[in-house]
């Protein structure tokens, strides 16, 4: 399960180096997102801006950084706090169910100063590690099994008509071992077109089945009756 949370956070910087960031980058960081940031509705290119902002703008302090963020998002200065866990999980926690339950404050600076203490107590070397223990004894399955459970509920969301969609998780899907693929595979019960948008790698631009052109390009969804 490390190293599966470490392949998301290569990810993560990988797209934080790009610039002019598409709706292929936000679909990729709102898949990798555990929290609030996985549901907010944002163009992609003012994303990258409130990211970037927030990582790098250091003229203004963090609680500035989180309080605008937070506006510009629609979600809680905590939630934010989860792009800068991607970026430095030795400095930023993860705002995760089982951090927020024993929590008793509000602000997301007073959540800051919990979690380091928090990390103190539990004799861990960051907030990644913090993140694993507190999932229990066994961090490393039931965290995996939580992740994969999580991806193919999401999945399951997609509707024939927006099978394209299915194309964001395809980064993580690939991380997953043959193990877990097989979960995630079984746990699904979308339609076959949207199972295949996510595990096949297409080797022509158009595939054709039937009467109905279902995928065109980089897997864009497209779908018409033939009239001939």
């Amino acid at each position: 399960m490390k190293e599966f949370m470490k392949e998301l956070r290569y990810r993560f910087l990988e797209i934080l180096k790009k610039s002019g960031w598409k709706e292929k980058e936000l679909s990729e960081l709102k898949a990798i997102f555990l929290g609030e940031l996985s549901k907010v509705e944002v163009e992609p290119d003012v994303f990258e801006f409130i990211v970037k902002e927030i990582i790098l703008d250091k003229k203004k302090n963090l609680q500035k950084r989180l309080e605008i963020a937070s506006k510009q998002l629609g979600i809680s200065e905590i939630a934010v706090l989860e792009i800068l866990f991607w970026y430095d999980p030795s400095t930023y926690p993860l705002p995760s169910d089982k951090m927020l339950k024993p929590f008793k404050g509000n602000s997301a600076m007073d959540f800051l100063n919990f979690s380091k203490d928090l990390l103190k107590r539990e004799k861990v070397r960051n907030f990644l590690d913090l993140f694993l223990k507190l999932e229990g004894e066994l961090a490393d399955v039931q965290t995996q099994e939580t992740i994969v459970e999580d991806l193919a509920r999401r999945i399951n969301e997609i509707d024939l008509p927006f099978a394209s969609k299915v194309s964001k998780y395809k980064e993580i899907y690939e991380i997953l071992d043959r193990k877990d693929k097989d979960k995630l595979l079984s746990r699904l019960k979308v339609h076959d077109y949207v199972v295949a948008g996510l595990v096949r790698k297409p080797k022509a631009p158009l595939i054709v089945d039937g009467s109905n052109i279902l995928w065109f390009g980089d897997l864009s969804f497209r779908i018409f009756d033939v009239l001939f």
